[in-house]
C-alpha cells in the first residue's frame, strides 16, 4: 500500500468516525451528501476517492472543516485540553518563524503566572525581531495582516475549454470574494498579487505559446489588467496526455515573489488546474524539442524540483503552499505525498475540472493562507 492510499484509509475512518460520533447511518449521511451509499462505504473503507463535489458536500454535511478530515486535526476521543493543544501546534506548523518567536515569549510568561500588565513591561522585542516595536499586547494585531502572492498555474489545453470559460465568468468576482472569505478568518490582507501560468504541451503544440506567462497583477490597482490577461487566454492545442505542468510548475516555483522585509506575514500559493497527466522533466524528447525552454533552466529530473521546492527557491520556507486541482495520476500524487505543505484535491482525468467551482476554489487558497 503507497503513501495515498494510507492516506486514503486514514481519510475514510475520519469521516466514519465523525459519522458515528454525530448517531449518522450511511444512508442518512448519503442523503445529505447527495451522493449513494455504496459510494460512502467506499470512502469509509478508503477504497475510493472522493470526488471534489462530493468531498465538499461531506464536509458541510458533517459540519466540519477540511482540516478535520485531511489532516485529523480533531479527535473526539480526547479532552479538550489535548484537542487545544493539537490545533495549537499545527498553528505552530504553519506560522512564521517571528511569529513562533512572539507565541514563545507568550507562553512563556503566562507559564510564570504574569499578569498581562507584567506582560506588556516585560516583552522583550529586542530577541523577537527588530521589525517589532510593540509595547502592548494591542499592538499584535498589526501581525494579522498577510502579504499574499498567488501564482495561477493553468491547464489550457483543448480539454479544459469549460474550465477556461468558467474562469472568465467569474474572475471580475474573484478579488472580492477572496477578500470577504478571508474577513471570515478574521485576518485581512496587506498586499495581493495575482501572476498567471498558462501551458499547454511543449512536444505537441502546434502553435508558438506552449506556455504563456503574465506579470504579477497589484491587486486592485492592477484588476482591468488581470482580468484582460485571463480573457485573452484561449484554450487549445495539446489534448493528449501528457501535458507540460511540470515545466509550468518549475517556472512558478523558481520566479520572484514578495519577500520584502517588513512587519507583514508572507503566504506565497501556487494553485494548479489540470485534467492531465504530465511529462517527465527527465523526457529523451527535451534534448531536442525546439520549443523546450532550455534558457530557462528547468530541473532535470522530478528529485530535482523535488529539493527545488524544498529548499531551493525564493519562497517563504514556512510561507509556502501548493494546491492542486488534478487527477490522481503522475506526477500529481507523488507530489501530494512527497512534498510538505500540500494539498491535492483529486479530479477525473480527461474531465476538464467541470467539477471544481470558484467557491471551492477561494476556500481552498483561504485554508492555504
Amino acid at each position: 500500500m503507497n503513501n495515498y492510499e494510507q492516506w486514503l484509509v486514514k481519510l475514510g475512518g475520519r469521516i466514519r468516525a465523525e459519522r458515528e460520533r454525530q448517531n449518522l447511518t450511511r444512508v442518512t449521511l448519503a442523503e445529505m451528501a447527495n451522493t449513494e451509499q455504496g459510494y460512502i462505504v467506499q470512502i469509509e473503507r478508503g477504497t475510493r476517492s472522493p470526488s471534489l463535489r462530493t468531498f465538499t458536500n461531506l464536509l458541510m454535511a458533517l459540519g466540519v472543516s477540511a482540516d478535520c478530515l485531511i489532516f485529523g486535526t480533531s479527535d473526539n476521543d480526547e479532552t479538550e485540553r489535548e484537542r487545544l493543544v493539537e490545533s495549537f501546534a499545527s498553528l505552530l506548523k504553519r506560522s512564521d518563524e517571528d511569529d513562533i518567536k512572539i507565541l514563545y515569549q507568550l507562553a512563556t510568561h503566562m507559564a510564570r503566572n504574569k499578569s498581562l500588565s507584567e506582560l506588556n513591561e516585560n516583552i522583550n522585542v529586542n530577541t523577537i525581531s527588530s521589525n517589532y516595536t510593540c509595547r502592548d499586547l494591542n499592538q499584535f494585531s498589526i501581525r494579522s495582516k498577510t502579504d499574499v502572492d498567488i501564482k495561477f498555474v493553468i491547464d489550457v489545453t483543448s480539454g479544459m475549454q469549460s474550465f477556461i470559460d468558467n474562469v472568465k465568468v467569474n474572475v471580475k468576482l474573484f478579488l472580492t470574494r477572496l477578500k470577504a472569505e478571508f474577513l471570515t478568518t478574521g485576518r485581512t490582507f496587506g498586499k495581493v498579487r495575482l501572476k498567471v501560468l498558462a501551458f499547454r504541451d511543449y512536444y505537441c503544440f502546434c502553435g508558438d505559446a506552449p506556455l504563456e506567462e503574465s506579470d504579477f497583477f497589484l491587486m486592485p490597482e492592477d484588476n482591468n489588467e488581470f482580468q484582460m490577461f485571463v480573457d485573452n487566454l484561449v484554450a487549445n492545442g495539446g489534448g493528449d496526455e501528457p501535458e507540460s505542468g511540470l515545466e509550468a510548475l518549475s517556472l512558478a516555483i523558481m520566479g520572484e515573489w514578495n519577500n520584502e522585509t517588513h512587519s507583514n506575514r508572507k503566504r506565497h500559493i501556487i494553485v494548479l488546474f489540470t485534467d492531465a497527466s504530465a511529462h517527465k522533466l527527465d523526457s529523451p524528447q527535451r534534448l531536442t524539442e525546439k520549443k523546450y525552454p532550455h534558457e530557462k533552466n528547468i530541473p532535470m529530473s522530478f528529485e530535482d524540483l523535488t529539493s527545488k521546492w524544498e529548499n531551493g527557491c525564493s519562497m517563504s520556507k514556512s510561507g509556502k503552499r501548493l494546491v492542486i486541482f488534478a487527477p490522481d495520476t503522475y506526477p500529481w500524487s507523488e507530489i501530494s505525498t512527497e512534498w510538505p505543505q500540500t494539498v491535492f484535491f483529486p479530479s477525473c482525468a480527461g474531465d476538464g475540472l467541470t467539477e471544481v467551482d470558484l467557491d471551492l476554489i477561494i476556500k481552498c487558497i483561504v485554508n492555504a493562507v
